[in-house]
């Protein structure tokens, strides 16, 4: 199982997002995990996607599944079969390193 939030609602309702996190897993400190939430520290903010990186099918399985973690708080089946389809398709199309010849793996 999984519990997923995402950033923005966490930055914006730290309380209500951190006390449902703790519930999940069954202890923690709920004022001491709000107190290190600071929204003045965010360092990203949302990038323009240069089209020669990601195309606009990948850009749109991104933003659906932000969508999905941010308002659905879930996952479709039908989202799930699109994220699966994209990452056969980039695997695809930007396959890993082969093991080496000491047949260690590559480090990522």
């Amino acid at each position: 199982p999984v519990h997923l939030v995402s950033y923005a609602r966490l930055r914006d309702t730290p309380e209500a997002e951190l006390s449902a996190v703790l519930d999940w897993i069954g202890e923690g400190d709920l004022a001491a995990a709000v107190a290190v939430v600071r929204p003045e520290l965010q360092t990203q903010h949302t990038p323009e996607c240069a089209p020669e990186v990601v195309d606009a099918d990948a850009v749109a399985v991104f933003d659906d599944l932000y969508h999905a973690i941010h308002v659905d708080r879930s996952l479709s089946p039908a989202l799930l079969d699109r994220m699966n389809d994209l990452s056969g398709r980039l695997q695809s199309e930007h396959p890993l390193p082969s093991e080496s010849p000491d047949g260690a793996s590559p480090r990522h």
